[in-house]
């Protein structure tokens, strides 16, 4: 089982690189693709752009918290989850009130991230002391040397991205040698289809 939950988090851990390395680092062209050029940021303004790659940081934190939900819900802790989840609903309510009206859609995006530091931190510290979770130190390295090469791999082919076409192009190219990456680093995809047959 403590094999079983450890390929369970590391995967998790390396999908949540991927979502949140491209949308740091790609986050101009990605809202390019779907906005005009006025919701993006300039040197005087922040622009939907810079929330999303305060954003980035949420999303990847979401993947720990899907993890400690499962492994919660699979120890019927279900009242820890009651009450890690309406604190930070409270807590939500509080900074969103404080911050929305002086930042705007970036004091939203404050917010969640430290609802998401909180949940995270909470939750990962109440799961541990129920369920034992074994990951190997060599894949953590691998998995961090994974997310290190991708994001300064995605931090050098950013600036080729001066159109919508090529933001097609080159973040599906970028996504093929993620996948590529994953295999030179022992972290096959064959791990998610692992992990969904258990």
């Amino acid at each position: 089982m403590e094999d079983f939950l450890g390929k369970l988090l590391l995967s998790l851990l390396t999908l949540g690189s991927i979502i949140s390395l491209f949308s740091f680092f790609l986050a101009r062209p990605l809202i390019l693709l779907i906005t005009q050029e006025s919701y993006l940021s300039t040197p005087l303004s922040f622009g939907s752009d810079t929330a999303l790659q305060l954003m980035a940081f949420p999303m990847f934190l979401g993947m720990i918290i899907t993890f400690c939900f499962y492994l919660l819900l699979h120890e019927h802790r279900w009242k820890w989850l009651l009450t890690f989840t309406t604190f930070s609903a409270a807590l939500s309510v509080t900074f969103n009130s404080a911050l929305i009206p002086q930042f705007g859609f970036m004091g939203a995006a404050m917010t969640s991230v430290f609802i998401h530091l909180f949940l995270t931190t909470g939750l990962l510290i109440v799961s541990l002391r129920f369920t034992k979770v074994s990951i190997p130190f060599s894949k953590l390295c691998q998995w961090f040397a994974f997310s290190l090469v991708t994001g300064l791999s995605l931090f050098a082919m950013a600036p080729f991205i001066t159109s919508s076409l090529s933001t097609i192009l080159l973040s599906g190219a970028m996504l093929g040698f993620s996948l590529v990456l994953l295999f030179l680093f022992g972290l096959p995809p064959a791990n998610f289809v692992g992990v969904t047959r258990h």
